[in-house]
């Protein structure tokens, strides 16, 4: 019996071997092999974005990565990118590309979230109107204030990414699903989880295995029983998500997992979006931008007729700076 397999897994190798070599020499790019039926699955699943990294240097800025039964191809040069992205849908298809993708993540089957995706798009359109924003961002601007007066020492330093996770992870919590959910679970441990969640996303998102991914899952899974623990309770009652889901009925089963996508969608971009723009103007050179922020501040506050406390002024200042760098990262 063990011959046989031996025998078996040898002729495996051999027409993998052969198989790769055909593959590589018709390829268009170069191909990054790895070992035998694994391909790079190790050193992708162990070094991630460093591997990708390493591998860039090696071949180049478009080449393909092995993986069991796929492969992988990596984008990096700008007349690639730019002939991927104007590509006919004939050829480039959203919900091919995202639909594993959010199977992988989230969770969401195709065919519960597909046929609603536009459908939730609209309803948070409708849901995010500068009408309805003003309560929203009451609601927000309190949480963030809250947390900055504790997070945001008086003297000391801080670490900014750490900072803005701390301040901004809560608020928009309290803004989406209401208080209740994170009196109930806890704002450490739902900020723990979402951060091991959002750590490993990239990850989890690719095709290796997620057992080796125990702290992604763990991470995922924690949330995921949250959320069906405080639809049992009721904690989302009235709140913004309850309203999305009111107008956008989804299969019971699927709920949980719509609002872990809601909850990563609402924090994936705004994060870093506002560590960048905090950490561009509190370099020394950019002192003119922060002569603008203030003066902006000090007709805000007179306008209020109330004192601007410092946190609130760093938070206002990544507010009124956010939209202007998204439009310019927009046009490189």
């Amino acid at each position: 019996m063990l011959s046989a397999a031996v025998t078996v897994w040898l002729v495996g190798v051999v027409f993998w071997l052969v198989f790769h070599k055909i593959q590589s020499s018709t390829s268009t790019s170069p191909v990054v092999g790895g070992w035998p039926l694994l391909g790079c699955l190790i050193p992708f699943a162990t070094q991630g974005a460093a591997f990708i990294s390493s591998c860039r240097l090696q071949y180049g800025d478009m080449f393909q990565l092995c993986l069991p039964g796929q492969k992988i191809v990596f984008l990096f040069h700008p007349d690639a990118i730019q002939a991927f992205f104007q590509s006919p849908d004939s050829k480039i298809s959203f919900r091919l590309a995202v639909e594993r993708f959010t199977q992988r993540v989230f969770g969401l089957p195709s065919k519960d979230f597909f046929p609603q995706h536009m459908a939730m798009l609209d309803a948070l359109r409708g849901l995010l109107t500068p009408l309805h924003l003003h309560e929203l961002a009451k609601v927000q601007l309190a949480a963030m204030e809250e947390a900055a007066d504790v997070v945001l020492p008086c003297e000391g330093e801080v670490e900014l990414m750490e900072a803005v996770n701390q301040i901004l992870t809560p608020a928009a919590i309290k803004m989406l699903f209401g208080s209740a959910f994170l009196e109930e679970h806890g704002p450490e441990n739902v900020l723990r989880a979402f951060a091991t969640f959002e750590s490993g996303f990239e990850l989890a998102a690719s095709p290796v295995p997620h057992w080796l991914q125990r702290g992604w899952c763990k991470s995922r899974a924690w949330l995921l029983s949250a959320f069906r623990q405080s639809l049992a309770e009721g904690h989302f009652r009235g709140q913004l998500v309850d309203q999305l889901l009111q107008q956008v009925p989804m299969p019971e089963h699927a709920v949980p997992h719509v609002l872990l996508a809601v909850l990563w969608a609402s924090l994936a971009n705004t994060i870093p979006a506002t560590f960048w723009t905090l950490a561009y103007l509190l370099q020394p050179e950019q002192w003119h931008q922060l002569a603008e922020v203030q003066q902006l501040l000090s007709q805000l506050g007179n306008n209020l007729q109330q004192p601007v406390s410092e946190a609130h002024a760093h938070l206002i200042q990544a507010g009124c700076f956010t939209t202007q760098y998204k439009a310019w990262g927009l046009r490189q």
